[in-house]
């Protein structure tokens, strides 16, 4: 097949940018031609696509940036439909990916003859249960966001269905996407995880990094520090955690611009020489290494759309604790893989209750641990990707026999 990828902007090597380059190295790999049409590729992600995949990106005047996140990100969307231009004339499928690009499928799917996806990774969720902590996290400009709400939904809403077929990675996502959108249909293609090889990691010489014991219980969270992350809760429960086993460490791996104010936390809380922050690390193997030398890996955020980073941990025979609720409910299998946390309220002090449980209970994270194993390899890049090929195809071909249908 000829595929056409439509992706806003690759900004950092984070979640969507890494399925985007798996996805086209799979798919070239196994002989289709893949081009990806995007406003920009940052220096973290240059060179990261395979060689055999074509990427195009519009004229200078539409990858301007301004470096400001919220502004680029209305810009994203502003300059989507100039996307369009950078489009293949032949291609066998159109796949357009996260909600800036809706402006160009709108616009695509007129005059395109090949069937248009929509791989719908979550809808915006600043315009929809994020607002006030987008308000938050943007000071002045942040009084922008009740003004652009409004307009990203009704945009969202209208633009959305305009496709073929709409993909969602969690059987929650696809639920919400079906009443957003009032869609009858919604194909759950949920991504993958990369395989890693734990032997690779030498837990001592990452613990003897941190200044810490072969032994020592060690807690990790892997997050990009945005509010949203609630990493705030995961060291007040570090607090509580550190009374019932007091050798316990904690490590933070990721930046963001939570940073400072967490570090503040950290310290006014008493646990400057007990929670380590590692800061971003470009290198995946890196990070696979913290969950392979971790005893429990927490992930807070609520409603999350899929929650990649409890099946990397799960790859490494890492067991989780983990907020109930949108995409955990397909990663985590509850009590074997992992333990839950309600989302309303989040309670530092519940989380810390499941971390002890797991801590104070060996054979417990070993069973969770190889669980937790067992059910990251039904999320392989290699199915994840044949899923996704599946999917397009099957777009295809219905809309050839729509076509067919309409001329007979």
């Amino acid at each position: 097949m000829h595929l056409t990828f439509v992706f806003p902007r690759l900004k950092t090597f984070s979640g969507a940018e890494n399925l985007l380059l798996q996805l086209s190295r799979y798919a070239v790999e196994q002989g289709h031609e893949v081009v990806v049409v995007t406003r920009g590729v940052d220096s973290a992600c240059v060179g990261l696509f395979h060689p055999r995949v074509q990427v195009r990106v519009p004229s200078r005047p539409f990858r301007w940036l301004t470096g400001v996140h919220l502004i680029d990100s209305f810009f994203d969307t502003a300059f989507a439909p100039a996307l369009t231009s950078r489009l293949p004339r032949q291609t066998d499928v159109l796949c357009f990916f996260c909600p800036p690009v809706l402006p160009a499928m709108a616009f695509a799917y007129r005059r395109a003859h090949a069937p248009v996806a929509y791989y719908c990774l979550q809808p915006p969720r600043f315009a929809y249960d994020l607002q006030e902590e987008t308000i938050e996290a943007h000071g002045l400009l942040g009084r922008l966001v009740p003004i652009l709400a409004p307009l990203y939904r009704h945009m969202d809403r209208r633009l959305a269905p305009r496709c073929d077929r709409l993909f969602a990675i969690s059987k929650d996502y696809a639920k919400w996407c079906k009443e957003l959108y009032g869609l009858a249909d919604v194909a759950l293609v949920p991504p993958g995880v990369d395989e890693y090889d734990a032997s690779q990691c030498d837990p001592r010489a990452l613990r003897k990094e941190l200044g810490i014991g072969e032994s020592t219980p060690l807690v990790t969270t892997i997050n990009k520090l945005i509010p949203r992350k609630n990493v705030d809760v995961f060291l007040h429960a570090m607090v509580h955690v550190i009374d019932r086993v007091p050798d316990a460490h904690g490590v933070v791996v990721g930046d963001g611009p939570s940073r400072p104010s967490l570090l503040r936390l950290r310290d006014s809380l008493g646990l400057a020489d007990r929670v380590h922050f590692t800061g971003f690390l470009p290198n995946y193997s890196a990070v696979m290494s913290f969950y392979a030398a971790s005893d429990v890996h927490v992930f807070l955020e609520k409603n999350v759309p899929f929650g990649l980073t409890v099946l990397e941990a799960g790859w490494c025979s890492c067991p989780v604790v983990a907020v109930r609720g949108g995409g955990t409910g397909d990663t985590v299998v509850e009590g074997q893989t992992g333990l839950l946390v309600d989302a309303d309220p989040l309670d530092s002090r519940k989380v810390a209750e499941q971390i002890e449980s797991l801590l104070l209970d060996r054979g417990l994270r070993n069973r969770m641990g190889q669980l937790g194993r067992q059910n990251a390899t039904r999320f392989s890049h290699e199915r994840a990707s044949e899923r996704f090929l599946r999917a397009l195809a099957s777009t295809a071909e219905d809309r050839r026999r729509v076509d067919s249908e309409r001329k007979a």
